[in-house]
């Protein structure tokens, strides 16, 4: 990776108001970089504003919607002028449990918000991306690289958003695009999975979950929401775009 910062950087962060997406904003905020945070639950969100008046806006919305995206773009625009990077990091977990057991709504629901979602900010920040050679970098999943109980809906959306990651760089060379698999992180969703879900899934697969926690095994949101800032400041690896990467992978994260 370059080690050589954008001298602008002007943002739209989807799931911003809480986990990675707000370690993510508060980093991006903190190395002076104009922010357009979106989430349903903006409450964390607006406590930053006090000290970021004139670098960060925040949206309430659901990005499922696409007048909320179509609301971020313009918000960028208008207030920056210029749009460098979309970190699409909104996402749903349930439904949960076995294929033969989960409502079609649910997926669809899911659906919604962790695949659609995603077309209708890129649809509508391409134009922009493509004059400032900017960046779309998206919060994948390592359960979306190998078959796992109960967590299919969540997982194949996550495979349908790295296929969407592929092929943008073939039709989109002006836009570096990357998925990054932050790890098992110590977010709300994970604490979803210990408090709803165990009779959902295996039981050896809760308990490996819970015990992961237990043990203090989690990624923290800050570590895996570094990475994801610097991609926005240094830019995306030319070896890395159209590529899924874990987030501690040593191409976006060097060593310092």
């Amino acid at each position: 990776m370059s080690s050589t910062k954008k001298v602008v950087s002007n943002s739209i962060l989807t799931g911003a108001g809480n986990g990675i997406g707000f370690a993510t904003a508060v980093a991006l905020l903190k190395a002076s970089a104009s922010l357009i945070a979106v989430d349903l639950r903006t409450d964390k969100l607006q406590g930053l504003q006090a000290d970021y008046a004139s670098s960060l806006v925040v949206i309430s919305g659901d990005i499922s919607k696409r007048e909320v995206s179509e609301e971020a773009v313009n918000v960028a625009m208008s207030n920056f002028n210029r749009l460098d990077s979309i970190i699409l990091n909104a996402g749903i977990l349930s439904p949960i449990g076995p294929v033969s057991e989960t409502k079609i709504e649910d997926w669809k629901r899911l659906y919604d918000v962790n695949f659609f979602a995603l077309l209708h900010t890129i649809q509508l920040s391409l134009p922009y991306l493509r004059s400032s050679n900017g960046s779309i970098i998206m919060t994948s999943s390592g359960v979306s690289l190998r078959p796992a109980h109960a967590w299919i809906a969540y997982a194949s959306a996550k495979r349908a958003m790295n296929c969407l990651c592929a092929g943008l760089k073939l039709e989109e060379p002006e836009v570096s695009t990357v998925c990054v698999t932050p790890g098992i992180v110590n977010t709300n969703m994970q604490k979803e999975v210990r408090d709803e879900h165990e009779n959902r899934m295996p039981t050896e697969q809760y308990n490996w979950l819970k015990q992961l926690h237990d043990s203090g095994g989690l990624v923290q949101p800050e570590q895996s929401a570094s990475t994801f800032a610097r991609l926005v400041l240094y830019g995306v690896p030319e070896e890395c775009k159209g590529e899924v990467v874990p987030w501690n992978d040593l191409r976006v994260r060097p060593v310092p």
